[in-house]
């Protein structure tokens, strides 16, 4: 048992020593978001991995900071369970949101159980990432009810098809 405890700490030091820490200006960008996110209505926080959290019609939203050059490129993203999908459809309607929406990415978690669904950009000042957040929030909404829908529709036409081959077959 004492093992046990000893490894425990070890591999939490570890995970600490490599967690990258924000600098101070990312931490400076990231709390004028924050703050921006509370006048806007929503109730962020800071979670485990400093990334601004929030929720918006039930769903959550996330805000990442990274520092470069002279300015930062912010991450906004949210996801969508793949719990009871259809795979392939869910991947295929996955494919044609992303396509429709040039500069939205989707992408496969690693445990394939969802989506991480993003919008980036480069900003300088937070009068930038001010103009876009609204934006941001509609474009991610609105790729999330897409894909579900695209799911639905998608499903309900393999359910025709088996239908019709059932009629057929009889």
């Amino acid at each position: 048992m004492r093992k046990l405890v000893v490894l425990a700490l070890l591999i939490s030091s570890a995970i600490t020593i490599f967690a990258e820490e924000l600098t101070r200006e990312e931490k400076r960008f990231r709390s004028q978001i924050e703050s921006y996110v509370k006048e806007e209505g929503y109730s962020p926080y800071i979670d485990t991995d400093e990334t601004v959290t929030f929720k918006y019609q039930g769903d959550l939203y996330w805000i990442s900071v990274d520092e470069y050059k002279k300015g930062f490129y912010v991450f906004m993203s949210t996801s969508i369970s793949l719990e009871d999908a259809n795979i392939k459809n869910a991947l295929l309607a996955a494919d044609e949101v992303q396509s429709d929406w040039k500069f939205l990415r989707i992408h496969r978690s690693s445990n394939k159980k969802s989506f991480l669904i993003r919008v980036d950009g480069y900003f300088t000042t937070i009068a930038q990432f001010k103009d876009l957040f609204s934006s941001w929030i509609y474009i991610l909404s609105e790729a999330d009810k897409e894909i579900q829908e695209k799911c639905i529709k998608m499903n309900d036409n393999a359910q025709s098809i088996q239908r019709l081959g059932i009629i057929q077959a009889a």
